[in-house]
C-alpha cells in the first residue's frame, strides 16, 4: 500500500474515532506521528484539530500505553488531566499521579504539581476583549506586576487585585 492510500486510510480511521474515543483516537495519532512524521500536522488540520491538542493526545498514549494504564481509567480521568500529568509520569509515581488527577480538577491538578496553593474558594473569571481592550488590560497588569511570558501573562491575578485596590482606595 502506497504512503498516501495508507495516510488516506488513517484519516479516515480517525475520522471515526475522534469524535467518540479519545483514547483510540491518541493511540491513532500516536501511529500516524511514528509513520508519517513530516505530515503529522497537517493530518491534525485535515482532522479539524489543533496541532497542539494532536500532539497532546499522541504524547498521552506514548506515556500511559507504555506505562500500562487500562484504557478504561484513562478515560475516565479524561484527555485534559492525562496531558497535565503525562510530563510526570513514571511507574514509580504513576498510581498516586492517576489518583490525584481523579480526584480534583484540572486546574487543582496543575497547581499541585507546580508546587501552588490550591484554594477551596477560589473563583474563576473569564473575559472576552477586544484587541484594544487587551492592551489596555496587559498594560495595567504588567503596571502592577503581573510578567509577559511565552503563553501571556505571569502573576496576573495579583497584578488585577493589586490594581483594582488601588482603584477602590481612590474612591
Amino acid at each position: 500500500m502506497e504512503d498516501s492510500e495508507k495516510r488516506r486510510d488513517l484519516v479516515n480511521l480517525m475520522n471515526a474515532m475522534v469524535a467518540g474515543d479519545f483514547v483510540v483516537a491518541a493511540r491513532m495519532l500516536r501511529e500516524a506521528q511514528d509513520e508519517f512524521p513530516d505530515q503529522f500536522a497537517q493530518m491534525a488540520k485535515d482532522l479539524g484539530i489543533g496541532r497542539r491538542k494532536a500532539y497532546a493526545l499522541a504524547q498521552i498514549n506514548r506515556t500511559f500505553d507504555d506505562l500500562g494504564v487500562p484504557w478504561e481509567r484513562l478515560r475516565q480521568i479524561g484527555w485534559t488531566k492525562l496531558m497535565i500529568i503525562a510530563p510526570y509520569a513514571s511507574e514509580d509515581n504513576l498510581d498516586g499521579l492517576l489518583d490525584l488527577a481523579e480526584a480534583c480538577t484540572a486546574h487543582e491538578l496543575s497547581r499541585h504539581l507546580h508546587g501552588e496553593p490550591v484554594f477551596a474558594d477560589e473563583h474563576c473569571v473569564i473575559l472576552y476583549l477586544s484587541n484594544d481592550q487587551y492592551q489596555v488590560f496587559e498594560q495595567v497588569l504588567v503596571g502592577h506586576g503581573a510578567l509577559r511570558s511565552a503563553r501571556g501573562l505571569a502573576g496576573k491575578e495579583a497584578a488585577l487585585t493589586k490594581a483594582l485596590q488601588r482603584l477602590l482606595t481612590k474612591f
